[in-house]
């Protein structure tokens, strides 16, 4: 009798071992990627019927501005909706500086295939800007249009696929066309093409990734002209869960003196997986 209860135990035990080691080499669900870099969109769209949630602002500026955020809707995995704020280089007042208008957009995506993740069309439109310099009244706005296309050295749909000896890469490219104007004195406008890019770079399935990116800004002058100024920011992506990432990073713009006057940019992104919700009510 005490035999057969010895073993019986040594096999519970031997199986409850079997599965915490089982559990134990299950992988991790891979996160929910933003669809956006520092402030670049990539070539996906949020979830369908999921929600992103991010708050940004740049810290040590000349000027800094408030947060700045965003709130964006996923719609049949081919397009999200957005509101939420862009900024601009300069407000007329104090050069250099930084400001936040309320903007809205749409971005549509297609999925390609093998190691073309995917291309998307992107637009957002800002609220008007209104200022007074001296006796003159200003009136702003800006339109953002992006095409970008992205790159993975990983076959699509296979996120856990090892890359180059463990080296992951995944780059986008594309080209912005802005489309700005400020009425004052004169009516000034700006119409220009740029290219834009940006990578994520990271080990295996590490939860901190490399992460850079180049675009371009509008800058209204104070003489009431317009042109536009390139943007470099590079940093890290650190993945605190599935649905919570966090992104810090240096950046400079070309009509700054050096390295001293770089700001750091820093962004908190929530995916909220609000479908189930949906599933739920459906469901009853």
């Amino acid at each position: 009798m005490k035999t057969r209860i010895a073993l019986l135990i040594g096999l519970l035990f031997v199986g409850t071992t079997i599965q915490a080691q089982e559990r134990g080499v299950v992988a991790a669900p891979p996160p929910i990627e933003p669809s956006y870099l520092f402030t670049m969109p990539t070539g996906k769209v949020v979830r369908s019927m999921d929600m992103d949630v991010s708050a940004s602002g740049v810290l040590f500026g000349q000027q800094t501005v408030s947060g700045l955020g965003r709130a964006a809707l996923g719609l049949g995995d081919i397009a999200e909706m957005e509101i939420g704020t862009m900024d601009l280089s300069s407000d007329l007042k104090v050069d250099n500086s930084l400001i936040n208008l309320t903007a809205g957009g749409l971005k549509v995506y297609l999925p390609l295939w093998q190691y073309a993740h995917g291309i998307s069309a992107s637009f957002r439109r800002s609220a008007t800007y209104k200022t007074q310099v001296g006796a003159i009244n200003y009136e702003g706005k800006v339109g953002e249009f992006y095409s970008v296309v992205s790159l993975a050295n990983y076959r699509m749909g296979e996120e856990g696929g090892s890359g180059w000896n463990g080296i992951k890469l995944k780059g986008h490219v594309g080209a912005k066309y802005t489309d700005a104007s400020m009425n004052g004195e004169n009516e000034v406008k700006s119409s220009v093409w740029r290219p834009v890019l940006g990578f994520e770079v990271w080990r295996k399935n590490e939860r901190a990734r490399i992460v850079a990116e180049m675009g371009w800004a509008t800058n209204f002058l104070d003489d009431g002209g317009i042109n536009d100024i390139r943007i470099i920011t590079g940093g890290v992506r650190y993945f605190f869960s599935k649905h919570v990432t966090f992104d810090i990073g240096v950046r400079h713009q070309d009509n700054y003196g050096g390295l001293a006057e770089s700001m750091i940019q820093t962004r908190l992104h929530f995916a909220i997986p609000t479908h189930t919700l949906r599933d739920r009510v459906i469901g009853l």
